[in-house]
């Protein structure tokens, strides 16, 4: 038996009936082969297919939230048997509620267009899985000050005190070596003044189209934060820049996170940009 072909033909049968009860069961008997051996199948993907379902259907029922569709009718479509139960698994998935997911949508559908030239910028490199787990949007605290003894004061005085914002992106800094690494760290007029183990870093000039997220506290609630970004760049990759029919990515260029410094509202909550690198489409190019 050909696995990765029977792989195949599962994951499409299971895409396809997402609306219906699917068991394991169900599903070997529908593609002629024993429970055991489905089972196998799934340890390629390193995920039982119980885990594979669910997750393909709240991913499914994100896309149907951006369509305005209720939110119990969505439910039900993909097998919830309670509403409460779909907004408890919905948030584990994308650390919001369905209707927080539904605000963010509307308010990401339409970017704005800046032309920008090269960007600046002096922070760490943090690479993923590398003995401790990083995670990225504690830096993002620390360059707030919240967390002062990660970032020692002298170096956060002289690389930050023009307020300016940071800025998050992935970058391979040995230049096409394939191991990525996130970047993290506040925009600088010049690279006079480098601390030791940081990175400098310059963001290639381009057109950007503009994402701005719904305004979240990334102090009080750092998931609900780290979902609202995952959920934004989601949109714009698996939606906006397939059905744009003017833009396209831009080759060779860096998208990146914006953490602005100045737009934070008392109450402690602060938008993040998402900068696109984008060209206009040839004229008779074909959307894919």
């Amino acid at each position: 038996m050909d696995g990765k072909k029977e792989l195949e033909r599962c994951l499409a049968y299971i895409e396809e009936n997402l609306d219906k009860d699917l068991t394991a069961k169900s599903i070997a008997v529908e593609l002629g082969c024993s429970e055991r051996s489905l089972y196998r199948l799934f340890d390629v993907i390193h995920m039982p297919i119980g885990e594979y379902i669910r997750k393909r259907r709240i991913e499914n029922a994100a896309k149907a939230i951006s369509t305005g569709k209720a939110i119990t009718e969505i439910a039900d479509q993909f097998g919830f048997l309670t509403v409460s139960g779909f907004n408890r698994a919905f948030k584990k998935s994308f650390h919001m509620s369905p209707t927080a997911y539904r605000e963010q949508y509307l308010q990401m559908t339409a970017p704005f267009m800046v032309r920008r030239g090269p960007i600046k910028a002096v922070g760490y490199g943090i690479a993923p899985f590398e003995g401790k787990e990083w995670d990225p949007f504690d830096f993002a605290l620390h360059w707030r000050g919240v967390n002062p003894d990660e970032v020692p004061p002298e170096v956060f005085a002289r690389l930050a005190k023009k307020q300016k914002g940071e800025v998050g992106v992935w970058i391979d800094p040995e230049e096409e070596s394939g191991s990525m690494t996130y970047f993290f760290g506040p925009i600088v007029d010049d690279f006079d003044y480098v601390p030791e183990g940081m990175l400098r870093l310059t963001i290639p000039g381009a057109t950007f189209a503009v994402f701005t997220t719904v305004p979240v506290s990334i102090l009080m609630d750092k998931y609900r934060f780290r979902g609202t970004v995952q959920a934004s760049w989601r949109f714009i990759y698996s939606e906006w820049l397939l059905q744009n029919s003017e833009y396209e990515i831009a080759e060779n260029k860096l998208d990146f996170e914006f953490f602005p410094a100045d737009r934070g509202t008392k109450e402690g909550l602060s938008p993040v940009d998402l900068y696109i690198p984008v060209v206009k489409k040839k004229k008779g190019k074909k959307k894919q």
